[in-house]
């Protein structure tokens, strides 16, 4: 029991301590870097991101299109059972 308000104690203290107001912000070069970093990273993951879409694209379009193609013959399925045609 007491452990357990001892580690609860330390968390809290924890939270206290990190969350405090940042004495040194970055500089400029620091801020050019970060950003130069991150574009790099998007920017492969974009062509990372349009390679998978390229190598499955075909075979989920004749998924979809069949998925698609289901559903219509069930909805006029379903129309035809509502309002059978008159001969």
């Amino acid at each position: 029991m007491k452990t357990k308000y001892l580690t609860i104690l330390l968390l809290v203290a924890v939270v206290f301590i990190s969350c405090g107001i940042e004495d040194n912000p970055l500089t400029a070069e620091e801020k050019y870097t970060v950003d130069t970093i991150f574009g790099n990273k998007l920017n492969d993951l974009r062509i990372y991101t349009d390679s998978l879409c390229k190598v499955e694209r075909d075979t989920l379009f004749a998924k979809y299109a069949d998925s698609m193609h289901t559903v219509r013959i069930k909805e006029i399925e379903n129309l035809l059972i509502i309002n059978p045609a008159q001969e």
